[in-house]
């Protein structure tokens, strides 16, 4: 019974592992197909009112216990949404605009590369994983590049790797005591704050127009559920259970599951142009999430 008990347990695992890959890869894709229809600040409205309003159902107990930390820790936290929480949704959407979806999702996995770099940087320690990772992930982006040309959505998006790699590197370095689903919380509530004051001054929120949209409008709204908030409940159920290298894995399945989908619904190209610097990027993020960091 042990044993089978185990099994089942593991099963379970791997399906959320599954899961959770599947739902980042989709979310590029079904993105591009919203904004192409809705525009950008339409679909960030409607995504980010969406996730956050299922966080804060799903967790109104950590949302009241917010109102009790250190006013430093607080003010902390919602610095660190804006890069990771606003500025990085905002400047993806803004890619797919102009890029096709597998670009998008290929290039902005050189963030977790970036990530290493500054590690080395801050701790003046040469590590040659980081370093192998980081030079399999710019041949993957000048592969990308040379075939495809650097047009303003490959631009937007690798500077979308960069913030993101600044916040996820500030948000190790930057201390504080709010736990983890306290901390997300508070960050969305930031960031959909910051999309309704940029909203007035860019977005052009039209329900008639939605009469005939409502299939962009639910799937701006699933991204944002299922996207958004329930990623998040999986993401940190599987850190409970297996650890977060285990859940890095993830990264790796959902830039297949991404690029794949992309094909498929959006009739994107899937040749070699694509498929090489996909299995590069893989590599690059499969070395920095699972070796051990080795000095020569």
């Amino acid at each position: 019974m042990t044993i089978i008990g185990n099994s089942r347990r593991t099963s379970a695992v791997v399906v959320k592992l599954l899961l959770v890959a599947a739902i980042f890869g989709i979310n590029f894709p079904a993105s591009k197909y919203a904004i192409s229809y809705l525009g950008v600040w339409d679909f960030r409205l409607v995504s980010a009112l969406a996730a956050t309003l299922t966080l804060v159902f799903f967790f109104r107990r950590e949302l009241g216990l917010l109102f009790g930390r250190k006013k430093d820790d607080l003010l902390k936290v919602s610095l660190l949404a804006v890069p990771n929480v606003f500025l990085v949704p905002t400047l993806n959407n803004y890619s797919l605009k102009f890029t096709s979806s597998s670009n998008s999702l290929i290039l902005i996995y050189s963030m977790p590369i970036m990530v290493s770099v500054l590690t080395m940087i801050r701790e003046r320690k040469f590590n040659r994983d980081s370093a192998l990772a980081a030079c399999i992930a710019l041949a993957a982006i000048a592969w990308l590049l040379g075939f495809q040309g650097m047009g303003k959505g490959e631009v937007i998006i690798i500077s979308s790797a960069c913030v993101w790699a600044v916040g996820t590197f500030l948000t190790g370095f930057i201390k504080h005591d709010i736990p983890a689903v306290e901390s997300t919380m508070l960050q969305f509530l930031v960031s959909l704050v910051l999309v309704l004051l940029f909203y007035f001054f860019f977005g052009r929120l039209s329900f008639a127009d939605y009469k005939v949209q409502w299939l962009p409008l639910l799937v701006s709204i699933f991204v944002g559920v299922v996207g958004g908030a329930y990623v998040f409940i999986l993401w940190f159920s599987l850190i409970a259970l297996k650890g977060a290298e285990y859940v890095s894995y993830s990264s790796l399945l959902s830039l297949i599951f991404g690029v794949v989908f992309s094909s498929l619904v959006l009739n994107e190209r899937l040749g070699w142009a694509v498929v090489t610097p996909l299995m590069l990027m893989a590599v690059s993020v499969w070395i920095v999430t699972t070796k051990k960091r080795s000095s020569p």
